[in-house]
């Protein structure tokens, strides 16, 4: 769509181009002008036609990239939570086979072989993630999917809960689409840091949820519109449009982010409690 609508705005400009050429071309060969005098309120609407659909195709442009971005991003968040059900998955299978051992010698009655066993499978063994568990359940797999992702490329991901979200009212997919896109930002910017790490606490007070996300990587520059779309300081078309949504997002949904970049970056976003109704 994206594609065909690119095609189309070339094609026009084109037109437009071979049109004015074709006048100055009539103008310049033939003596009589009359007719061409005649037509020329005519060229001048087709003109003006086609620089209207120019721009309005232009705009669709913007708005179709936005959005293959979005689903991109999309794509990229249910990639890491199928990767981590897999991974339960192929944990869940092996334990099971280990517990259905250790069933065997304990029924058995051969208790210290059972412990044995079960000492060979817990010595040394340190998880590779810890799962972290708040009440929000499309939540809660996106950040262990993300965190899972990170530490496998040797990035600290820290979650701290000092809140649950029983009252926030705003869609699975908003609330996934701000916190997912902020850690990407953080666990890419981290990516590059000696010690790579990222912080993720949750907060609240008397009225906002407030979720702040640090990362120890090169902190943002200064005096640019970070939240402008294509902004980044990575060379990619489909780099640059993730603060531009999370402010989208956090504009519709009525919340607030501050960015503090001193060393590091910090970006703290608050989101309005749900009003209880009595």
């Amino acid at each position: 769509m994206n594609k065909d609508s690119d095609y189309f705005v070339i094609i026009t400009i084109l037109l437009q181009t071979l049109l004015v050429i074709t006048i100055n071309t009539e103008i310049i060969v033939v003596e009589n002008l009359d007719y061409l005098k005649q037509a020329i309120p005519f060229i001048n609407l087709i003109i003006l036609i086609m620089c209207v659909i120019s721009l309005i195709s232009v705009k669709n442009i913007g708005k179709h990239r936005v959005y293959r971005t979005k689903a991109l991003m999309m794509k990229n968040h249910l990639k890491q939570v199928e990767e981590l059900i897999r991974t339960l998955q192929v944990e869940r299978h092996e334990n099971s086979k280990h517990l259905q051992a250790i069933q065997s010698l304990m029924g058995l009655g051969r208790f210290d072989e059972a412990i044995e066993y079960l000492d060979s499978i817990t010595e040394g063994v340190i998880p590779q993630y810890e799962m972290c568990y708040i009440d929000h359940p499309a939540l809660s797999a996106l950040l262990n999917s993300k965190k899972a992702a990170a530490e496998k490329n040797g990035i600290e991901v820290n979650i701290s809960l000092h809140s649950e979200l029983a009252n926030l009212n705003i869609p699975s997919r908003d609330i996934c689409s701000i916190v997912g896109n902020l850690v990407d930002n953080a666990v890419e910017a981290a990516s590059e840091a000696d010690k790579p790490r990222v912080d993720i606490e949750f907060l609240q007070d008397h009225d906002s949820y407030i979720i702040d996300v640090y990362n120890n990587g090169a902190a943002m520059p200064c005096g640019v519109d970070v939240f402008q779309a294509g902004f980044s300081t990575k060379m990619s078309e489909y780099r640059g449009y993730g603060l531009y949504v999370v402010n989208k997002l956090l504009v519709k949904h009525k919340g607030q982010i501050d960015i503090n970049t001193d060393d590091d970056t910090r970006i703290r976003i608050r989101l309005p409690h749900k009003v209880q109704r009595y």
